[in-house]
């Protein structure tokens, strides 16, 4: 009676180098997409604090009973540890008893950098 070889179980090399390959692609693409994901989360953070900043001026100017002087003033205010500045600006509205109000803020260490929340509103003067 002749034996008949049985074939070797498990993987060969070439297969275990090419699964490897294919893993280590989709873990660099997974860890691109989690570092954008990452970075999205990070400026919707940032744009929601600043959108918070301009709704307390907004709101300080609309509860304020104070004369309103038309011109423009800046500040800067922390929130969560972030610092903003904000621009409110205040013009004549469309009629004599009204002024806009609008508020401008961006990021506390770019001044001259892009708006990343503003909010306007009209206000009768007192």
């Amino acid at each position: 009676m002749t034996r008949s070889a049985k074939p070797e179980a498990g993987f060969s090399l070439m297969e275990v180098i090419v699964a490897l390959g294919i893993l280590a692609t989709a873990a660099v693409g997974f860890t691109s997409l989690l570092q954008g994901s990452v970075e999205g989360t990070r400026e919707v953070q940032e744009r929601y604090l600043a959108r918070v900043v301009a709704d307390n001026q907004l709101t300080d100017i609309v509860w304020r009973r104070l004369p309103l002087e038309q011109g423009v003033t800046s500040g800067t205010e922390s929130q969560m540890g972030r610092e903003f500045l904000w621009t409110l600006t205040i013009l004549p509205g469309p009629r004599p008893e009204l002024v806009f109000v609008d508020v401008q803020v961006r990021r506390g260490e770019d001044p001259e950098g892009a708006v990343i929340a503003q909010a306007t509103t009209l206000r009768a003067i007192q």
